[in-house]
């Protein structure tokens, strides 16, 4: 999890908000049984735009397991404060987050508190890296609510560690390419898939920066930032970058 800059909503979100709000009142004025959420799947189709500027903001990733939505699920706008609980926030744009379908089903039902605050994590408003920390690829918690979100949203569970592990796997071949190839402009662009890797719009960047932290401190955390790496399919790039490397040390003798 890393921290997500969610920005202003689209043009025109306000309005359409206060309508959905109105709509919500009025229908619960003839069906006093209606809730919230049964409300919000009958509108869902009519906050696709919006949904996809969270998309945007987001990369395309899930605000809490930072997997590409391509790789785990369909993605869904994620009501930081539960709407069940806090009705009032449903459509308020603060409170919406983009999270995968997994996230989003594993995620605590009662919202627990941690001496007065949240115990799960805001990616807007806290800095997760902060709270948790990954020995590979696995989450560790460096405090309690990193512990808490951890157990309440499953960061642990099998799947995603698989995807993980996977993940991990690319960038150690990256490292390999950079201190073993032969070819000067492949380990170049291996250097830069590097960085790129650790930059918000990749998958599970909060463990690659940690992971790199520790094997390439220097490539890590230099003294001036790198500058922003942009990458034509990154993903597809390095996994055949790193498919080549094992060919290759398949045939050693």
């Amino acid at each position: 999890m890393i921290r997500v800059a969610r920005g202003p909503a689209l043009e025109g979100f306000e309005q359409r908000a206060r309508k959905w709000e109105d709509d919500y009142q009025a229908a619960k004025d003839l069906d006093q049984g209606l809730t919230v959420s049964v409300f919000w799947g009958r509108i869902r189709s009519h906050i696709q735009d919006d949904a996809g500027q969270l998309f945007q903001v987001c990369h395309g990733k899930c605000a809490f397991c930072e997997s590409h939505m391509a790789h785990v699920s369909s993605p869904h706008v994620e009501h930081y404060r539960p709407k069940s609980k806090f009705p009032e926030l449903a459509f308020k744009w603060d409170n919406w987050l983009l999270s995968c379908g997994r996230c989003n089903d594993k995620k605590w039902a009662h919202f627990p508190d941690c001496n007065n605050e949240p115990c799960l994590i805001n990616p807007v408003e806290d800095d997760p890296e902060a709270h948790i920390e990954f020995i590979g690829y696995v989450p560790m918690p460096r405090t309690k609510r990193g512990d808490e979100t951890i157990r309440l949203i499953q960061l642990d569970r099998s799947p995603l560690e698989e995807e993980r592990s996977w993940w991990l796997a690319c960038v150690n071949g990256l490292l390999v390419i950079c201190v073993s190839s032969d070819i000067q402009e492949i380990r170049r662009e291996a250097r830069l898939l590097l960085i790129w890797s650790m930059q918000d719009e990749a998958p599970y960047a909060a463990m690659t920066r940690c992971y790199l932290r520790e094997k390439a401190p220097r490539l890590a955390s230099p003294l001036h930032p790198h500058p922003h790496v942009v990458a034509h399919e990154p993903i597809q790039r390095i996994q055949q970058l790193v498919d080549d490397l094992a060919i290759n040390l398949e045939r050693l003798e």
